[in-house]
């Protein structure tokens, strides 16, 4: 069977249609920043703080209608999922994330939708239509009804919500997946030949996020079917040949669409540092064909490893071309998927960092469908260069708006029964900012041609400048108009992600414009030659050049279609609408040592449920299996040693296939850290050592539990799963995690002497150094002016408390000065001094008695320091006295002789 080669397209721009708006250079400001985008599902749960500065407060759009409003202002992490539906009888369903918590934790977060009757929207939803906590919708219309899925994360599971009517009637509520599979960031699309299969997809929650492996991938993108209208589901979390751990590590959130059209079923992945591919199924999801659009030049990359992004072998980490993880996808009425994608430039360079960078002004809406070769995809649209300095860029920026995607990015496609291609998408506006960061528009870009010839881009949202326009969703139907929903608010950035924005109310916003008022110029021609450029000597092939209204082959040739029997180059002039001539340079070859073989698909095989296996396509390659199949793949359901020949006129490899019965995981469990701690303490983990899924006794679905408070002692066991669904039960293991007592207070009772509230055990601190041997509830310190002290007390199971607050002994410090006053001369003849060393800033009372008690001399005096004052009592009788120095209740008595 003869693989077929995609080659050589090429896009050109005509200036004469484009004298508004200027091609800026795509590779935008070299601006480096961390990426550091963080993946959201939904279940996070703070801080619900911002910053201020304006926040996400709206005023009533001029673009459209509102038909509902949101707090909760990130609606996908990359690519906008399927959100309106146009109706055959001009009715409209929309879906978006809502909620009005103006928080993240967003309790109330769900599905927020509305319908339109043909005549008025209804009115905006207060509330979501499912009966728990979820997010990320995604509808269809099945049936004369509304299918509506979302993740939800309150069970960890993806719910669907279906009714037989539209606009009205209750929702019948059911969940698709099991939280044994931690599933999130779904698509769902409808099709079949008798529009009753249900297409899902998703990702496992990677271990960032409390998952765990699945089949060896971290965050693996898996498939769901069902050909029943969801009554039940015959494929469940497969992961489809191409897809599996040795092709990928893992999947990002939303950096995937599916779509389906009849039987054909299409899924389009935007990876930034791995290969961007589509999955394509001719026979309603039983079979599909994978094909590249960009060959990343790094294979299973992962951040910071030996070498960087350096693709080239020269030493020096290279900046890549990739996405921005944010596409989408259409099929065409002849069934032929176009895909769309935010351009991205990333680097590798510092390996000592936490992860990679990007370049946030990176520009332009790229272009490619099926028939196009891999890593040929072409600029349709951009944001535009308002200024003519060659790049995009907003002047008074200080920090570009955080959405870790292209300047033109967010695209939704749609097709008309005619075959005109409408992308909406958002795009950076150089002129126009808040003072500080730019606003983004939505924007509008048209193909009347199938994808050869591209219209002039407009700015769809041109009535309100000063308003944030991003994640369009246009409608599955177009037809007379146009339709899309977005998200518009005043503030560029978000308040969930990236630039922390105050949160407050986002609109969503409805659109319908009429076809026949879009911009018919034309601004950039697309032409690309398909074929088989590698063919055995001796055989003939066909080499097809498309997108021209002329054509003029090397061989003399004047039609679109070549045969082709001789190996070497060969080139074709195309004459495009655009009034230019594209020329493909071509060279076709013959298959030179025997293929190599690469094999795909499953490991293991679960009981008698089918798996796919197959090899990697070899170049016109024929294959024998030990089965007698002569297909890439086959599908087995049985474990076993599979044999694959696979011959060209290179010649001829076989390889085996060994295929596993999944064996059933062990039911061990491994304690981390102590079966018995106390609280405040640390924690206890419980972590199982095998299994693809877990279901603890408390509910719990991660690997590895984490313990901390009394309220969790208990006995736990774990029912532990393999990717096949057989289950093992952990025996029980206790864990004991005994109460912390309350932190102690210090009290004064006097003379010093300080004391605990009451606890079994005590131990006193002095400036946070243990004290030994002071393990009674009351400590004296009179020895210690100015320093502080501090205790601890335990309970009877030996748990410590916090630490009290520090107590800073001041009555010591008078005790102290007192302790140190000295009398001289002593005896004297009347006159003497009373010295003060290092005394408490504090007044004194000095006090002369006789040997009987009365008061022969009282002053009060202010000392702080040392210091020396001078008495005079030569009057006095000679005889014993005595001199009392008291402050704060504290006082000292001293003997007094004059002679």
């Amino acid at each position: 069977m003869k693989k077929q080669l995609l080659f050589a397209l090429a896009s050109v721009f005509t200036m004469s249609t484009y004298a508004q708006t200027n091609v800026p250079n795509m590779s935008g400001v070299n601006i480096e920043k961390p990426f550091d985008k963080v993946m959201i599902t939904g279940n996070e749960t703070g801080p619900s703080n911002r910053g201020t500065g304006g926040g996400n407060a709206t005023a009533a759009s001029a673009n459209g209608t509102i038909i509902g409003t949101t707090t909760y202002d990130l609606q996908t992490n990359g690519s906008v999922q399927n959100r309106l539906i146009k109706h055959a009888d001009g009715t409209v369903s929309a879906v978006w994330t809502y909620s009005n918590s103006f928080d993240i934790t967003a309790s109330d977060r769900g599905t927020g939708y509305n319908y339109y009757n043909g005549t008025s929207w209804s009115a905006a939803p207060i509330a979501r239509i499912e009966s728990e906590r979820g997010g990320w919708p995604s509808i269809s219309p099945i049936n004369g009804g509304e299918l509506n899925t979302l993740h939800n994360t309150t069970s960890s599971v993806i719910t669907m919500n279906k009714r037989p009517g539209k606009g009205t009637g209750a929702w019948a509520e059911s969940n698709i997946t099991s939280p044994t599979i931690d599933l999130v960031w779904n698509r769902s699309a409808v099709g079949g030949a008798n529009g009753q299969s249900i297409h899902m997809v998703g990702v496992t929650a990677p271990i960032a996020l409390s998952g765990s492996l699945y089949q060896g991938l971290d965050g693996a993108l898996v498939y769901y079917r069902s050909i029943d209208g969801g009554a039940s589901w015959d494929q469940q979390a497969v992961v489809l040949p191409g897809m599996t751990s040795t092709e990928f590590i893992g999947f990002s959130g939303d950096s995937y669409s599916i779509m389906s059209k009849g039987n054909t079923v299409v899924i389009a992945v935007y990876s930034d540092w791995a290969d961007s591919f589509i999955m394509k199924s001719t026979d309603n999801g039983s079979t599909w064909t994978k094909t590249l659009f960009i060959d990343f030049p790094l294979d299973l990359y992962v951040a910071n490893q030996a070498g960087g992004s350096d693709a080239n072998n020269d030493g020096t980490p290279d900046t890549l071309s990739s996405t921005d993880n944010s596409g989408s996808l259409v099929i065409d009425n002849n069934g032929m998927a176009h895909v769309f994608y935010g351009n991205m430039r990333i680097l590798d360079a510092d390996l000592t960092d936490a992860g990679t960078t990007y370049f946030p002004y990176t520009n332009g809406l790229l272009y490619w469908n099926e028939n196009m070769p891999t890593d040929s995809s072409e600029f349709i649209a951009w944001a535009e260069d308002f200024d003519n300095d060659g790049v995009v860029q907003n002047v008074n920026e200080t920090d570009i708006a955080r959405y870790f995607t292209s300047l033109a990015s967010f695209p939704n496609a749609s097709v008309d029964a005619n075959g005109a291609i409408y992308v909406a998408y958002s795009a950076y506006m150089e002129n126009t900012s808040n003072g500080s960061q730019a606003y983004r528009h939505v924007y509008l870009v048209k193909s009347d041609d199938g994808g050869c010839s591209w219209n002039q881009f407009e700015d769809m949202t041109p009535n309100d400048n000063f308003a944030e326009c991003i994640f369009p969703s246009i409608a599955n139907v177009t037809d007379d108009s146009v339709r899309f929903i977005y998200q518009e608010d005043i503030e560029p950035g978000l308040a969930v992600r990236g630039d922390l924005d105050a949160f407050g109310d986002n609109d969503i916003v409805y659109v319908s414009t009429p076809v026949n008022g879009l911009n018919a110029a034309i601004l950039n021609c697309v032409t690309w030659v398909q074929g088989d450029l590698e063919f055995c000597a001796g055989d003939t092939t066909t080499i097809n050049a498309s997108c021209g209204s002329s054509y003029s082959w090397s061989t003399g040739a004047t039609t679109a279609n070549m045969d082709v029997t001789n190996h070497g180059a060969i080139s074709v002039d195309i004459t495009t609408s655009c009034a230019t001539t594209i020329t493909h340079n071509l060279v076709t070859t013959s298959p030179s040592g025997p293929p190599v073989i690469s094999t795909t698909g499953a490991q293991f095989v679960c009981g008698s449920t089918p798996v796919v296996i197959g090899v990697t396509p070899v170049s016109l390659g024929t294959y024998l299996w030990s089965t007698g199949a002569t297909t890439q793949d086959i599908t087995v359901a049985a474990a076993g040693t599979y044999t694959v020949t696979v011959s060209n006129c290179g010649g001829t490899a076989s390889k085996a296939i060994l295929l596993n019965t999944e064996p059933t995981p062990s039911d061990a469990i491994t304690i981390i850290g102590n079966a018995t701690i106390c609280e405040g303490s640390g924690t206890v983990g419980l972590s199982a050592v095998e299994g693809a899924s877990w279901l603890w006794s408390n509910g719990n679905t991660n690997r590895t539990i984490t313990l901390s408070t009394p309220s969790e002692s208990g006995s736990y066991t774990c029912e532990i799963y393999n990717s096949c669904g057989d289950m093992v039960t952990s025996s029980a293991i206790a864990i004991t995690i005994n109460p912390q007592p309350v932190q102690p207070v210090i009290s004064y009772l006097g003379g010093a002497v300080y004391t605990s509230t009451t606890a079994d055990g005590y131990q006193w601190y002095m400036n946070a150094n243990i004290i030994p041997g002071e393990t009674n509830q009351t400590y004296d310190a009179s020895l210690y002016p100015n320093e502080t002290i501090s205790v601890i007390v335990s309970n009877t199971f030996g748990c410590l408390s916090a630490e009290s607050a520090g107590y800073v002994v001041g009555v010591s410090e008078i005790k102290n000065t007192l302790n140190h006053i000295n009398v001289y001369p002593n005896p004297n003849n009347g006159i003497f001094d009373i010295s003060f060393s290092a005394a408490k800033s504090a007044v004194y009372e000095v006090k002369i008695t006789n040997i009987v008690g009365q008061v022969l001399f009282l002053n009060s005096i202010s000392i702080s320091g040392s210091n020396n004052r001078k008495v005079d009592l030569s009057s006095f009788d000679n005889g014993l006295y005595f001199i009392t120095i008291s402050s704060e209740g504290e006082e000292n008595t001293y003997k007094l002789v004059i002679e």
